[in-house]
């Protein structure tokens, strides 16, 4: 088992943000903050410096956009995981981190509560949403599906991926619905492979497109 730390990197323009975030992270063990910056640029140097595992980004930067940071570290480095810790819950924002290839979508007002999850999460290959973002964003899909395009022809899906499509689409992680369905782990991970094959689709966020669009998850 590999027993070295994961390095991260913390991305805020506020310092107290950023303290806040060191002490929180300096209590969960395996991980280690190896840099932070307030700048957008300033973090893709580091990023290529100290090469972290994980980035916790703020989207608003003095002197660019987060998502576009997140956009060129990504280009560069295609296995870091990103997670944005942002004011910013305007879904449409949402929406184009999670197509830009982030991780994990949290508030920062939550953050005591949801950091850790988000982080075992995207470092277990998952997509990470608060929940109160995960709601907002399928009732935001629910919305809109009149004007989403609509496949010729459904995917067959038989009722346990239908099962787990419905919770993935909640917002829920992988151990959480092995929990609740009583599967492994294991089990649990080959569906959603499974559904992401069948489906056409290559993240969380097309899995919950799909599920709204077809009526399998309701307001």
């Amino acid at each position: 088992m590999n027993t070295q730390a994961i390095k991260i990197l913390l991305v805020d323009d506020h310092a107290i943000v950023r303290e806040g975030l060191r002490s929180l992270i300096g209590k969960m063990p395996g991980l280690s903050v190896v840099g932070e910056t307030s700048h957008g640029q300033a973090a893709l140097e580091l990023v290529r410096a100290r090469l972290p595992d994980l980035v916790i980004m703020d989207i608003h930067l003095p002197d660019e956009n987060g998502l576009a940071t997140s956009r060129k570290i990504l280009a560069e480095f295609p296995s870091v995981k990103i997670i944005v810790l942002s004011a910013d819950s305007r879904i449409p924002i949402v929406v184009e981190a999670l197509e830009a290839g982030i991780r994990g979508y949290l508030m920062k007002e939550k953050a005591p509560q949801d950091l850790q999850r988000a982080i075992e999460a995207v470092l277990d290959q998952q997509t990470y949403l608060c929940p109160e973002l995960a709601s907002v964003v399928v009732k935001d899909y629910l919305k809109h599906v009149a004007a989403t395009t609509i496949p010729a022809s459904k995917p067959d899906l038989t009722d346990r991926e239908l099962e787990i499509l419905k919770l993935v689409a909640a917002g829920k992680r992988t151990k959480e619905i092995a929990a609740t369905l009583q599967l492994s782990v294991k089990t649990v991970e080959n569906h959603r492979a499974r559904l992401l094959k069948k489906l056409h689709c290559s993240s969380t966020g097309e899995l919950i497109r799909f599920a709204c669009r077809e009526g399998i998850v309701t307001d």
